[in-house]
């Protein structure tokens, strides 16, 4: 984006210095060529490097600059404290709405703190490329008097659509000239979802086995062992390319019938402008200001849902050549319009001149025409932040379900190696599992499994493998799972092994696999150390990452959060953990104090009558001071039990319609293995709940979410806008509220 800005014609009308805090780098280079002196600071990647920092400041010192441009967290801080200490103007840059897991620099979290805490004083103004990243930015502390929205821009001269793309890129890759093809660019992460793309694909495929759907970016590629569980039962491996990282992606935008995006989280997604300027119709989730980038041009589907991503695929490929032509162009002149790199200069230019004015000093450029959309203007607070074209209606609530999928390894302390007489309810989870996962398809439930991660392995020796250096020494030598007996394999010893199971689960869709730690971990008992709990969640993480699972969400053991390892569960790429009510016997303590008759009574009385306060939770409250999300559960779902049993099920129907109609999350859990036995009856308790959750999704839009979609809506605060911004030939495409998936 910087490099498209210092091409400009506007922008070469004036005298520029870039900096790079790091290497000259590739864009370094290009920008050298443009005759802009770049100095590379080669600062350490930890950035903690006073005399690189000392260097920019003598350098900033010689150039004595009229105003400085800093972009992203380290340069804000460094270049903004500098300019601060100089007199000289400062304008902030945010270029993203989240921090990935995958984010290289440990630094940057505590770059951004101090941003947050200085934003009012330290830069003039700060420039967002998204009005979503805004609004993150805003609930993390950043002022909202000085957030001005200006998106990035896109080269409109280099991207031009070419006749022979289309001809040469299925020549490539070996498909039929008259074939669809939808395109998928996003380097390999979480956020990206690519798991849903694939199931959406399967599913179109299943209707259109003529389309092709072809997958670009870093790490995406058929040895990577992440896809092979996502691909084990779909019939794609003709009509799926995999390409990496491929140096000439433009060329597949162009040869594309749609692109896509499927992510649970995007600020300003650049994929969707440049295919959009090629002319390539774009469907995506409704992350970021995704939906303000595709206008009325494309089609906007929720975030997670295949069957919508399908059904928008679907509706696309059906219309007739005038109308694909007709939306192509629309697609073009709507990047054209409102995103095209010379407009997006002028607004910045136009800015610095407004700084400089409020400064009283000579304006760096005569006033600029700027247009109306998007503007730039001042950020007043985080609810005002949306476009006009998607103003958000009220919030709507959501309905969490988390299960602690253990089997003996969470019971092994009170129970014998065969289970004794819980032996019919432990072995019972392995049937019951497989008619719960119909029964949540059947209703389009999203559910976390927190599962424990020496359920992945396949055999002894595997598990063996996992087992961490660090052993707890709790004082309760009971709770430790080393040394303790079990059996060879699954067969052999189906109450401690279940990668069958874990694998029928991820076949569904919706369903997230988190973790219960590796062990069971009893992260407040005497005798363990934060130490300890590093190993394991190393060991958790490992274990699940080899199996092609990618772990985002955290249920702790008994429900013993301890907030002094969340920086722990941060480090780890996990973004969600199931917090505690704040009624006094759901706190979190060890289990002697939690077993306490006391609070054994407190608990057992709240299950029938109303003596807790905290029966949902705001999405304001969601998210933590560090970033992890809190999502707390509500109610633990009992097996069915006749006495009172009508009681107990109507103050569940009750809390979550109460949270439907006033825009909260309502968070029910149990164990699997606690419906066991009387699976039938069990089983039509849950039908119960979510045939009263269907009337809540239809009448007021509530929605259901995993733990870790939960505090991805948090953080955007999309949940509330409209799901569908377009459909073709003016039908509308459902919403995921009014879908279900046939048994």
């Amino acid at each position: 984006m910087l490099l498209r800005f210092l091409s400009t014609e506007e922008s070469r009308q004036h005298d520029v210095n870039v900096v790079s805090l790091r290497t000259l780098g590739s864009y370094g280079e290009e920008i050298q060529r443009l005759g802009i002196p770049v100095l590379p600071l080669d600062m350490r990647t930890s950035g903690l490097d006073p005399m690189a920092v000392m260097r920019l400041r003598r350098h900033v010192q010689r150039v004595k600059p009229d105003i400085i441009q800093t972009w992203m967290y380290h340069s804000d801080l460094a270049g903004g404290l500098i300019g601060k200490s100089l007199g000289i103007p400062v304008v902030w840059g945010i270029h993203n709405e989240l921090l990935h897991p995958d984010e290289p620099s440990p630094t940057v979290g505590i770059a951004r703190q101090v941003c947050s805490r200085t934003s009012s004083y330290v830069p003039d103004a700060i420039v967002s490329c998204s009005e979503s990243a805004a609004r993150y930015h805003v609930g993390w502390g950043y002022d909202p008097s000085k957030i001005h929205v200006i998106p990035n821009g896109f080269d409109l001269a280099i991207l031009s659509h070419s006749p022979d793309s289309r001809r040469d890129v299925r020549e490539e890759l070996g498909i039929p000239q008259g074939a669809d093809i939808i395109l998928h660019v996003a380097r390999m992460n979480p956020v990206k979802n690519h798991q849903g793309f694939i199931e959406a694909a399967d599913l179109l495929h299943k209707r259109r086995p003529d389309v092709h759907f072809v997958m670009a970016g870093y790490g995406v590629e058929r040895d990577n062992a992440v896809f092979q569980p996502w691909l084990a039962d779909k019939n794609l491996d003709a009509n799926l390319h995999m390409i990496g990282a491929h140096p000439s992606v433009r060329r597949y935008q162009d040869a594309a019938d749609v692109a896509t995006l499927t992510s649970y989280s995007e600020a300003f997604p650049m994929v969707i402008g440049e295919s959009m300027a090629l002319g390539t119709p774009f469907v995506t989730t409704d992350v970021g200001d995704a939906a303000f980038m595709v206008g009325d041009t494309g089609i906007v589907v929720p975030v997670g849902d295949s069957a919508a991503m399908a059904d928008a695929w679907d509706a696309l490929l059906a219309e007739d050549a005038p109308t694909r032509q007709a939306r192509s162009a629309a697609a073009r002149k709507h990047i054209e319009d409102h995103f095209s790199i010379s407009l997006v200069a002028s607004k910045y230019l136009k800015l610095y001149d407004d700084v400089l004015s409020h400064r009283k000093t000579m304006p760096v450029s005569p006033p600029v025409s700027i247009g109306t959309r998007p503007r730039i203007r001042p950020l007043e607070n985080a609810a005002q932040s949306t476009a006009a074209s998607w103003r958000q209606p009220r919030q709507t609530g959501a309905l969490v379900i988390s299960l602690d999928f253990e089997l003996l390894w969470g019971m092994q302390d009170v129970l014998p190696i065969d289970g004794g007489d819980y032996w019919n309810n432990l072995l019972g989870s392995r049937t019951v599992i497989p008619r719960m996962l119909e029964l949540f398809a059947e209703y389009g439930i999203a559910v976390t499994w927190a599962t424990v991660g020496m359920l992945f392995a396949s055999n002894r020796e595997e598990l063996e493998t996992y087992f961490p250096d660090h052993i707890p020494a709790y004082m309760d030598p009971s709770l430790s799972t080393r040394g303790y007996p079990f059996g060879e394999n699954e067969t052999d010893d189906p109450l401690h092994y279940a990668p069958t199971l874990i694998d029928r689960i991820l076949q569904y869709p919706r369903q997230e696999i988190g973790t219960h730690t590796f062990s069971h971990y009893y992260c407040l008992e005497p005798g363990q150390t934060e130490q300890d709990f590093l190993a394991d969640m190393q060991a958790a993480v490992s274990i699940a990452a080899d199996h092609g699972v990618s772990i985002r969400s955290m249920v702790f053991p008994r429900n013993q959060h301890n907030p002094d390892y969340d920086q722990i569960l941060l480090d780890a790429g996990l973004t969600a953990f199931r917090g505690n009510r704040s009624f006094w016997p759901d706190q979190p303590v060890d289990q002697t104090r939690y077993f306490h008759p006391a609070r054994r009574v407190g608990r057992l009385v709240d299950i029938y009558l109303p003596i807790a306060k905290q029966n949902s939770t705001a999405w304001s409250e969601v998210l933590e001071d560090d970033g992890l999300g809190n999502v707390p559960a509500h109610r633990l779902m009992l097996p069915r039990q006749n006495r009172l049993e009508s009681v107990r099920i109507q103050r569940v129907i009750n809390e979550m319609k109460d949270a439907a109609r006033s825009g909260r999350i309502y968070h029910i859990w149990w164990h699997p293995h606690n419906f066991g036995i009387h699976q039938a009856e069990n089983l039509r308790t849950l039908r119960a709940v979510f045939d009263a959750f269907a009337e809540c999704r239809d009448e007021f839009g509530m929605r259901s979410l995993t733990m870790a979609e939960t505090v991805e809506v948090a953080r955007t605060q999309t949940l509330a806008r409209p799901a569908t911004r377009i459909a073709p030939h003016g039908t509308t495409l459902p919403i995921a509220a009014e879908r279900r998936v046939s048994s």
